[in-house]
Formats: C-alpha cells, structure tokens, sequence
C-alpha cells in the first residue's frame, strides 16, 4: 500500500515523520513509523534493475493530491472524478496483498492437482472412470497402438479379424500394465508438483512486476467498474482502519464482501478507507447505502492477509485482530470442492464424476 494512504491513519506526529498503530494476529498491537508499515526490501525488484518503483511513485502523484483534497471534506459528497477508479484499480493490483492473493492461487491449484494426480489409486480411478465412460475413444487408442506396434515390426498388411483379436486382449491386458506403471508416473509428478510449488513465491513475484512494469490492467476489473457511481461518507473520527486489502468489494445488505480481485459476480459496492473518518464508497446503483463502520472494518480484518493499521489503540479495534486473514482466501472450501469436481468430470468426459467398479469394455 502506499505510505501517503497510511498517512490517513496517523496516530501522532514528530517533526517529519508520522505514526500508526499496526495490529497483527498473533501479536500485541504496536506503534510505529508509517515508513515501516508493510515494508519489504525490493518489492518492485531491484531498483538498478527495474524502474517499476520509480513509474508507480510518478503515477501516484496525481492520486495523492486527490486523496489529500478529500481529506479536507467534513461532510459527504457526490464525486465525479474518474480518477478514482483509476486509483482504487491501481490500488487493487500493485498491493502485496495482491501478489499474496496470486500466490494462494497458485497453492490452491496445485493442492488440486496433487490430491488427483500423485496419488496411483486416484490415477488409476480416473483414468477407469475415461475408458468407462468413453469406451469407443478408448478401443480407437488401443487400435491404434496396436496398428502402430505391428508397423515396427514390419506388419502393415493384418486381417480384420486378426486385428480385433489383438486389440481385444489389448485391451484386457490394459489394467495390469496400467498398474504397473502409474507408481511410476504418480512419483514424477509428485516430484514436478513440489519442484513447481517450491517456485511458486518466485513465479508470483515475476508475474506481478511483469503486470507492473507493463502497467497492465485487467479489463474485467475495469469494465466492472465502468458504471459506477463513487461517494465521500464522512464518519466520527478515530472510526475506521485500514487492512493490507485496500479496497473491500462485496454487498452490504448482505454483509458478504471479498477481495475485488476474485470477485467472480456482479459486484455491488465497493469500500476504501482513506483515513479513519474518510471512506470512499462506490455503488453500481444510485442508491448510496450508508455501510456501518464496524461492518467496514471487520470486512478489512478479514480480507487482510498479515495486519491492519488504525489511528489509536482501542479495546474495540483490537478485537478485529481474530478476524485477520479469515476471508483472505480467494476461494471458499466449496468453490475449491467445485473446481475439483468440475476438473474430474472434465477428464472423465462425464456430466459427473464417477469412480465405480473397474470393469473395462470387454
């Protein structure tokens, strides 16, 4: 996140610098110098070999000045810039939140793919319920390795009646042979599933300056956002924090909010803290319904991946510390179940997956 929208959650000043509190799950809340919220050497890549931190820094300048002049406001109002998209997207792709989240992705994936494909019992299943549920493909296949066998061999003329016999006990002898070779095949891509996870924190990071540098912009994120219609709502002071998430993207009326980046529906609302009395609010209707600050912030806490700042230390902005992190996730336990399912029935060729008994076509 950039330091200027952290300065909107100050604490205390001294001299030049400014303070926040930083709440982390696992540790007692602690103020610190603003330039050491969310720090991590090289996050744009190393500067001798990148300019992507130096074209991000002249980027904000024009948002800066917008964040500070909204600031000033004491009462709600409509805004008309465009710009605000622009920066509530940029805000969306450029966080480490953002390269967290393609990292979980990633893990997620390939956790699907080792449960299905490293396992010989779960290969063998699958590749069953294929030849089960596509036994016409499965005798072309078996045809035509046989065909392709008897040509190495010098054999290019063979009798029709010859030829079924060989592919039918192919085909009956396909079981053993497959058993005898997916211990085999589920150890290599045990081995290329960890070697790939391993690389996984390295393919995020490429992957993410590479977006950077190429000041690349998904268009689902902006044609998401072409309609909407953005607000100032003024709070008390000392009400709202802000989470490593940025902007919170959800439906208030049903209090269910995600990370704009995985939102995979119509999106309703869209909510970013500016500072602890400041929320930027954007609706897709032009209905503005006022969310409740506590609602704002538990949302924060739990899409953040690591912590959230506010202005002061209170019992109250203290009690979010659970909730770090319990959204953060992009995608739920039941979208993870469909994904496998939809993969399964994808490789078997079949409406649903089905793993019964292993009864080749005879």
């Amino acid at each position: 996140m950039p330091r200027f929208l952290w300065k909107g959650f100050s604490s205390r000043s001294k001299g030049n610098e400014l303070y926040t509190w930083v709440f982390r799950r696992d540790s007692k809340p602690y103020e610190t110098n603003i330039q050491n919220v969310g720090l991590e050497g090289f996050f744009y890549g190393d500067p001798q070999e990148s300019s992507v931190d130096d074209d991000i820094t002249e980027r904000e300048q024009s948002f800066i000045s917008m964040v500070e002049s909204l600031r000033a406001e004491s009462n709600d109002i409509r805004i008309g810039d465009e710009a605000i998209s622009d920066f509530v997207i940029h805000l969306i792709v450029r966080t480490q939140n953002a390269r967290k989240s393609m990292l979980k992705v990633g893990d997620c994936l390939m956790e699907i793919f080792k449960r299905n494909f490293t396992d010989p019992s779960k290969l063998e299943k699958m590749i069953l319920g294929y030849v089960r549920n596509n036994p016409q493909e499965f005798k072309q296949s078996i045809e035509q390795s046989v065909r392709s066998e008897l040509e190495k061999r010098g054999i290019r003329k063979i009798a029709p009646e010859v030829l079924d016999a060989l592919v039918a006990q192919a085909m009956r002898q396909a079981p053993q042979l497959l058993g005898a070779k997916l211990h085999d095949f589920a150890s290599l891509t045990h081995f290329i599933a960890a070697f790939v996870q391993k690389d996984l924190p390295k393919i995020a990071r490429k992957s993410h300056l590479r977006a950077l540098s190429e000041d690349v912009v998904p268009p689902l994120l902006v044609e998401k956002l072409s309609h909407f219609r953005w607000s100032l709502l003024v709070q008390q002071p000392n009400s709202l924090i802000l989470g490593d998430i940025g902007p919170i993207a959800g439906r208030i009326s049903e209090a269910r909010f995600k990370a704009f980046l995985w939102i995979r529906d119509e999106v309703e609302q869209i909510l970013l803290p500016i500072s602890d009395k400041h929320l930027v609010f954007g609706s897709a209707t032009s209905e503005v319904e006022r969310p409740d600050s506590q609602m704002v912030n538990i949302a924060g806490a739990s899409l953040s991946m690591d912590f959230y700042v506010a202005p002061i230390n209170t019992d109250t902005f203290a009690s979010y510390q659970n909730n770090i992190g319990s959204n953060a996730s992009p995608f739920s336990e039941d979208e993870l179940r469909e994904m496998e399912l939809s993969l399964i029935r994808e490789i078997l060729g079949t409406g649903e997956p089905d793993f019964g008994k292993k009864k080749l076509p005879s």
